[in-house]
């Protein structure tokens, strides 16, 4: 499965306490809601493509809408790919990708 996303971007700041250094800028490359999953075995991948492309060094948050553990692999410039996992039986659902850059 593979979701195009378009991408906003919207400035953000750190606090001056931030462990990366006071006062740098980060910004959101793009909140990507609804990615559907059509459930099943578990463990389970979503890949996901951006266009326009990804900034060097992004990271991505994952929010899930079932039960499961989520994380990100096989980041490239272009996108992504999201593992589901809970051990049993995915349900469907949907999950959630913000995407931010320094």
């Amino acid at each position: 499965m593979e979701k195009n996303m378009s991408a906003s971007i919207q400035k953000i700041s750190s606090h001056t306490a931030a462990p990366n250094g006071a006062g740098n800028g980060l910004f959101i490359a793009g909140h990507a809601v609804g990615i559907a999953v059509a459930g099943g075995a578990s463990p389970q991948a979503i890949a996901v493509s951006w266009p326009g492309g990804l900034p060097a060094g992004y990271q991505v948050s994952v929010t899930p809408s079932m039960k499961a553990m989520a994380w990100v692999t096989s980041k490239t410039a272009t996108g992504f790919t999201v593992n589901l996992d809970n051990g049993g039986t995915i349900q469907s659902g949907t999950v959630d990708c913000l995407v931010v850059s320094a």
